[in-house]
């Protein structure tokens, strides 16, 4: 979501899948789009390729029912070009001239991409705008598994998170490795997100039921406290909501189970200056990755 702009406002979605293909979807493209109207929608796309969708127009048209399409699609590829990028979570953040696209992979990378804008068919674009991927910017290898969870911090945008295999990891934009990565966990991790009220609380997700609680603001080396969630199964996803003084975490098990749990006081009310403080971390933490890479390449002189 942009600055400013509430759930209710967007009327677009992405969806991911297991071809590595990356769907654009309008939903006021679903309600005005006809099925009548469906095929000359498909034609002012100008996708050649797509012909399941003109298919799927034709069929919706002899049975006169509303046709939903994507409005676009694309593949990320590797920058070596060995293959696509399986994405498994995203994270669109916008940007001048359209949006940066952040992606997490079945093979634990952690890729970043520069979008134009996507509008529905018939809506005229942005000036200078062509509607297509600008590329990928960066591919890194973020864990030796595939990624669990992508999430951006809610105090910076430019700080997201990473979870797979037994760590975690915390990025920033510009910036081409983890600025933080968690010590290895006896246990697979499975989730992650941040805590909405706290800028250093990450929660994460562990498979053997179980979530720890990291507080960077506490300490770096260590989770603050874990707490049991369910016994004989995987917690697989994490989120968050508030209302009013209340927090509260829903976790999901790999049984099909929801667990609801409130967060307590101590985790959810942020002390003075905490966001300072944390700012302040993510600053240290950029420069000390700067000396190592400078080390680094003076070594190999």
């Amino acid at each position: 979501l942009g600055e400013g702009v509430q759930p209710w406002q967007v009327w677009q979605c992405a969806t991911l899948a297991a071809d590595g293909f990356i769907l654009f979807w309008d939903l006021r493209s679903a309600r005005k789009a006809t099925a009548a109207q469906a095929p000359k929608h498909h034609e002012k796309r100008k996708d050649p390729t797509d012909k399941e969708a003109a298919e799927a127009a034709e069929a919706a048209a002899k049975r006169d029912e509303i046709l939903w399409v994507p409005i676009s699609r694309l593949s990320l590829s590797k920058l070596d070009g060995s293959g696509e990028l399986g994405c498994t979570h995203l994270d669109l953040s916008p940007i001048s001239q359209g949006s940066r696209l952040f992606a997490a992979t079945e093979e634990g990378e952690y890729a970043v991409a520069e979008l134009a804008h996507i509008q529905p068919a018939g809506m005229p674009l942005p000036e200078n705008d062509s509607n297509e991927i600008s590329g990928v910017k960066a591919v890194i290898q973020a864990h030796y598994g595939p990624c669990t969870a992508l999430a951006r911090s809610p105090f910076n945008r430019d700080v997201h998170l990473t979870v797979g295999d037994w760590s975690f990891n915390v990025w920033k934009v510009g910036v081409d490795s983890p600025i933080f990565t968690s010590p290895f966990s006896a246990e697979r991790l499975t989730g992650g997100c941040w805590s909405p009220s706290r800028a250093g609380v990450i929660f994460v997700a562990k498979a053997e039921g179980s979530v720890d609680v990291w507080d960077l603001a506490d300490r770096s080396h260590e989770p603050s406290t874990t707490f049991n969630v369910v016994g004989g199964a995987s917690v697989t996803s994490l989120a968050m909501f508030s209302q009013q003084s209340t927090q509260l975490l829903a976790a999901g098990d790999d049984q099909g189970t929801l667990h609801v749990l409130e967060i307590p006081r101590n985790l959810r009310r942020a002390p003075s200056a905490e966001k300072t403080a944390i700012e302040q971390f993510f600053v240290r933490e950029v420069e000390r990755v700067h000396y190592v890479h400078q080390r680094l390449a003076e070594r190999e002189k």
